[in-house]
């Protein structure tokens, strides 16, 4: 019965240690994506049905034109060149909305 006791308290003080460095499955988990005009790209955008909406529902000619595939890689401000209706107006109303979306 001693050994059995002592047996037990050597497992638990071998595995204590283990268990107390395990990460905590609620505060690892990677938090969800968020979206911003300033960091997500055009095919991030693009690739999420929430957050293409929110990009056609303000630039629908961008969101239909074939070209835009090229931008993929690119944000929103670094294609303001290739068109000019993305004006600072319709920039900040898109972040607006795409910061209400819940991470993804």
């Amino acid at each position: 019965m001693k050994k059995i006791a002592l047996i037990a308290l050597a497992l638990l003080t071998a595995t204590l240690p283990a268990l107390a460095q395990a990460p905590n499955a609620a505060t690892s988990a990677p938090a969800g994506k968020t979206f911003s005009v300033q960091t997500s790209t055009v095919g991030e955008l693009l690739d999420n049905p929430a957050a293409k909406a929110i990009f056609a529902k303000y630039l629908p000619s961008v969101v239909a034109n074939p070209q835009l595939e090229l931008g993929r890689a690119m944000t929103l401000p670094d294609i303001v060149q290739y068109a000019p209706e993305i004006t600072p107006d319709k920039l900040a109303a898109i972040d607006a909305d795409l910061k209400a979306l819940p991470p993804q």
